[in-house]
């Protein structure tokens, strides 16, 4: 049976995303060519998480490959998650016309070929990208990383960011 949206919509014949829970080679290497690369924003049919034959179209993040090269990614929202240790606070950018706050759930990692990419929407800002790496290290597998280290100081940032006393500190 082909999964479909809300809308009673069938999948695109191409695919969408779907759960993964596989080694991730971070990667960012953004470039806006109509290709989806890591670090970008960009768009495609995504299952839902309580019944994977139906889902919609929504902006994912994404951060990496898996083992057969697809496209390792997270979802966003514009919905206000502030407090919910499942999501990233990312700020706005270009991937939301509204100019919105985002968030990018981090407890529920997504792959998707590239071909099931419906478009590209912005790249993330390299700061923004190694944020979520560094959120992201604890929750999935890593397998190298040709991503650069994180700057000094981006842990104590992302951990003002989240509410969180760095740890050393009063």
């Amino acid at each position: 049976m082909a999964a479909v949206d809300p809308a009673g919509e069938a999948a695109p014949p191409r695919g969408g995303a779907v759960a993964y829970s596989g080694a991730i080679h971070w990667e960012y290497s953004p470039d806006l060519d109509h290709d989806a690369d890591p670090g970008e924003i960009v768009w495609a049919w995504v299952a839902f998480e309580d019944d994977p034959t139906i889902g919609k179209d929504r902006p994912i993040a994404v951060v990496g490959r898996s083992d057969d090269r697809r496209l390792v990614a997270l979802m966003l929202s514009s919905r206000n998650h502030d407090g919910d240790a499942r999501w990233i606070p990312i700020g706005s950018g270009q991937w939301d016309r509204e100019g919105r706050a985002s968030w990018v759930r981090r407890d529920r990692v997504l792959v998707v070929s590239s071909a099931a990419v419906r478009r590209e929407g912005a790249v993330l800002p390299r700061s923004t990208y190694d944020a979520i790496v560094l959120a992201m290290r604890g929750n999935a597998p890593v397998q190298g990383s040709r991503a650069r280290a994180a700057r000094p100081g981006l842990r104590e940032r992302l951990q003002r960011l989240l509410g969180r006393r760095p740890s050393g500190r009063s």
